[in-house]
């Protein structure tokens, strides 16, 4: 399982793999931009092949990140963790909704 995400969600999805594969085993992988223009496509392509499952985690409503990705690759994420109340989100949060089935 691959999440993906960029810029501040760096740290807590780190913390949330560290989590998910303590508890899960060592099946839980991130891919992290700290800028997604131009985005790195050829990297995309070659990571999400190795993923069974593609998580989209963001701090906002639409899953902006998740749409670009689609529009620049034909990538399409399976779900998204998105959290868009103004706090950040931590990295038990995001292991809590992978743990329970990720979706919009």
């Amino acid at each position: 399982m691959l999440l993906l995400g960029w810029g501040s969600t760096y740290g807590p999805i780190k913390e949330a793999v560290s989590i998910l594969n303590k508890e899960y085993g060592d099946k839980y992988a991130a891919l992290v931009f700290g800028d997604i223009f131009p985005l790195p496509q050829q990297l995309l392509k070659e990571k999400t092949a190795q993923a069974r499952e593609l998580i989209n985690v963001e701090q906002n409503a639409t899953g902006q990140l998740a749409g670009l990705i689609r529009e620049h690759t034909g990538i399409a994420c399976n779900s998204s963790i998105l959290k868009y109340d103004g706090r950040q989100i931590t990295g038990e949060e995001i292991a809590e909704r992978v743990a329970k089935g990720a979706s919009i």
